[in-house]
């Protein structure tokens, strides 16, 4: 996802009249990341569908992160129908003029054969080829896929690099999966201190990612203090977000009583929404013997 609050200020309700000037002066980078701002709520209530509208704006005029805020959007959001296959086709818009980002979800999608036939070796093409463009989201992807060995050869120590060049350039997505690597002490030496530090920069920059695996580490007492209750609004936070790690993780709270009053159908549609937005262990979770079907 593009849609991580990245160059966004810290001041954020000077970051939205700024974003706003710019782009009521018709500077369709200022449409896109206002748009960005609605998405997470970030200096303004929260509304995706004036986002989608300046996505669609910022796209129509030939400025490729709307493409690929837009293409997020039929992904997942619930204020558009979902078409992945939309999703797909402004992917490859925004990575044929050149939007880097548009590469890298392009990547994705392929990754995981949402919208398109699964092919994991044109998966790593396009991430290395954002990535290798200076496109950070491209090399936290890239990391990604060689901490899970999808399309190249499992190799943690070279995930680890590419995650940290990514999180050192500003990009949180690389932070929040570089301290899930801290986290299980994977191609580096275990540190749940540093862990929480990553992911808790990603989760306040707006990264949900960061946000989810902050609240596995809450809900473990990993890093921090045991607290099931913050793990579930920070799980519930990044599936409002659409980072579908936290839909799974709430549903497992729900499911186990965990948190939060046990109810196996809350669970169900959980496990299910984490499915359809390309989550695996979602769509096992939902498969098993004994999980309610959403109605």
């Amino acid at each position: 996802m593009c849609l991580d609050g990245r160059g966004m200020a810290k001041d954020e309700k000077r970051a939205v009249k700024l974003f706003q000037k710019a782009c009521d002066d018709g500077e369709m980078l200022g449409c896109s990341l206002l748009g960005a701002m609605y998405v997470i709520g970030a200096g303004m209530a929260k509304d995706e569908k004036s986002a989608v509208d300046l996505f669609q704006k910022a796209c129509d005029s030939g400025e490729m992160l709307g493409c690929t805020n837009l293409g997020v959007m039929f992904g997942n959001s619930r204020v558009v129908a979902k078409d992945e296959k939309r999703a797909v086709d402004l992917f490859q818009k925004a990575c044929d003029g050149g939007g880097m980002a548009g590469c890298a979800n392009l990547g994705a999608m392929f990754s995981k054969g949402r919208g398109v036939a699964k092919d994991e070796k044109r998966a790593v093409e396009l991430v290395a080829k954002a990535c290798d463009s200076g496109e950070m989201v491209g090399c936290a992807k890239l990391g990604a896929m060689f901490e899970k060995g999808n399309g190249v050869a499992k190799d943690e120590k070279r995930a680890v690099e590419l995650l940290a060049k990514a999180c050192d350039s500003g990009e949180m997505a690389g932070c929040a999966y570089l301290g899930n690597m801290y986290l299980d002490g994977k191609g580096v030496a275990k540190d749940e201190k540093r862990a929480v530090e990553l992911v808790e920069r990603a989760c306040d920059s707006g990264v949900l990612l960061g946000c989810a695996y902050l609240g596995v580490m809450f809900s473990k007492g990993k890093g921090v203090a045991e607290d099931e209750r913050h793990a579930v609004e920070l799980f519930q936070k990044a599936c409002d977000g659409y980072a579908m790690v936290g839909c799974q993780e709430l549903g497992a709270m729900y499911e186990k009583g965990n948190g939060v009053a046990k109810d196996e159908k809350r669970a169900a549609d959980l496990f299910q929404k984490a499915c359809d937005g390309g989550d695996e262990e979602g769509c096992s979770k939902h498969s098993r013997p004994g999980v309610q079907p959403a109605e």
